[in-house]
């Protein structure tokens, strides 16, 4: 079965999350996507970008000269029929070792986006000038499949995981 791996390559060529879970307590801004039925929040002072490359949303941290700015895409979309939270993440594993050059998966786990029973993959590579690091995380609930994606410089990947972890544990897909 092919099962898109919820429009990745739009994700991973702007975005894609750390090793342990760290604890999530900073100001948080609401958001409410009527046109994909979801809510969630984002951190306090990032832009917010909606229907961008295939994403209901993006998350952009604001930018710094020179520096790749960090972001956090949220694509909902339908699933084939049949489809499972398993083909989702293996679509994306399979993606990622075609698109990001010296792709590394570093982890895949467990985790919830929201109340929903999810997979994330956090995994490394290069884009351009840019060594990256990338958290996907990846849900099915009725027929509908939800990707949150963080990318970011892989130096500063702890602390970004840190500032937007609130984008999954806060999410809501109605």
């Amino acid at each position: 079965m092919t099962l898109s791996p919820v429009r990745s390559a739009r994700a991973l060529g702007l975005s894609l999350v750390a090793l342990a879970l760290p604890t999530f307590a900073l100001a948080q801004t609401a958001y409410v996507n009527r046109k994909f039925s979801f809510t969630t929040t984002y951190p306090k002072g990032w832009l917010v970008k909606e229907d961008l490359m295939g994403a209901a949303v993006f998350f952009l941290e604001p930018p710094k000269p020179g520096a790749f700015t960090s972001n956090v895409n949220v694509i909902v979309e339908k699933v084939p029929p049949g489809g499972t939270l398993t083909d989702l993440v293996e679509a994306a594993k399979t993606f990622g070792q075609q698109a990001v050059t010296d792709f590394n998966l570093l982890a895949e786990r467990e985790r919830n986006v929201g109340a929903l029973k999810g997979r994330e993959l956090i995994y490394e590579g290069r884009q351009g000038q840019y060594t990256l690091r990338w958290s996907q995380l990846f849900a099915v609930q009725n027929g509908r499949a939800v990707a949150i994606t963080l990318t970011a410089d892989r130096a500063r990947f702890n602390d970004v995981y840190a500032r937007t972890g609130e984008v999954a544990i806060n999410f809501k897909l109605k």
